[in-house]
């Protein structure tokens, strides 16, 4: 394993422990000034336009989702994600939220979202398929250098907004999408998914800290991918086809409506376990809707 390697893990789970020492005592989650960060998963609103599909074959992106569940009436959210996005981008988004935030445009926030990576991985996979963690330091530079950014954006984020709490998503398995189903043998499938384990295993570390909580994106799309939910009677379809309501993907890369819905009720689970507190849900019957599942 490179220095390099080791170097950026430790700096990547320094992250709890500095948050602990100025952690808040911990309450539920608070809705009423959300902001989010991140990529397409997370800007979703111009996809229809992009892919030449219905908008509302989208819906809204997970934690969009999740805000309308959990918001009380006057509670506010902002969204800063730009879709294609990699981690490189992400201080960008911050510093132009925190512009807002000082000349009075936004209010200091209570919740932020903070969902980057899956670009890097997308963008470099031919790269990342060729060797395993540990053997080429160009290739694990491409996870160290999403580490270091994160690390340092969510650290810039809890220091500015102390009183915020923080909701860290995993990367999601690239593989599974379709546009790169089937794309790759098996021994470079497993180097992409090395690279992307080491990345989520430092993103997970971060949950030790009070004002974050992670959200397990990965874990919960792979779960839907090898097992699709069904409502009514009506199983969701996975990869690799996409294209319509009762899919999980509405094109080769990007969840449906009834996916992020799915995705929103994960969040509140993963709010409730970090925090407390009780939010309600995507129903069966909301979820077949999405789905057009009568």
């Amino acid at each position: 394993m490179t220095g390099s390697l080791l170097s950026r893990r430790r700096l990547f789970r320094a992250l709890p422990a500095l948050l602990l020492l100025a952690a808040p005592l911990a309450a539920q989650a608070d809705f009423s000034a959300s902001v989010s960060f991140g990529d397409s998963l997370t800007h979703n609103d111009l996809l229809g336009l992009v892919y030449g599909n219905p908008q509302d074959l989208y819906g809204k992106d997970p934690f969009h989702a999740s805000w309308s569940k959990g918001a009380q009436p006057g509670d506010h959210l902002s969204n800063y994600a730009v879709g294609g996005s990699e981690s490189r981008h992400l201080h960008t988004q911050i510093e132009l939220f925190d512009f807002m935030v000082l000349i009075g445009v936004e209010p200091e926030p209570t919740l932020i979202d903070v969902e980057i990576g899956g670009n890097d991985f997308l963008n470099n996979r031919d790269l990342l398929a060729s060797a395993p963690p540990g053997v080429d330091p160009m290739v694990d530079d491409v996870v160290d250098r999403l580490l270091v950014r994160l690390e340092r954006d969510v650290r810039h984020l809890a220091r500015k907004y102390r009183q915020a709490k923080i909701v860290l998503w995993t990367i999601p398995d690239i593989v599974l999408a379709p546009a790169v189903w089937g794309r790759y043998s098996a021994t470079e499938e497993a180097n992409i998914r090395a690279h992307l384990a080491r990345a989520n295993q430092a993103i997970r570390a971060a949950a030790a800290a009070r004002r974050i909580a992670v959200y397990d994106f990965a874990a919960a799309f792979a779960g839907y991918v090898a097992s699709p939910p069904a409502f009514y009677g009506h199983p969701l379809v996975g990869p690799p086809a996409y294209g319509d309501y009762d899919h999980l993907f509405a094109d080769d890369i990007h969840p449906t409506a009834v996916h992020n819905a799915l995705h929103a009720n994960g969040i509140l689970d993963a709010l409730e376990a970090a925090w407390g507190g009780s939010f309600p849900r995507y129903s069966e019957r909301e979820l077949a809707d999405l789905a057009h599942i009568p």
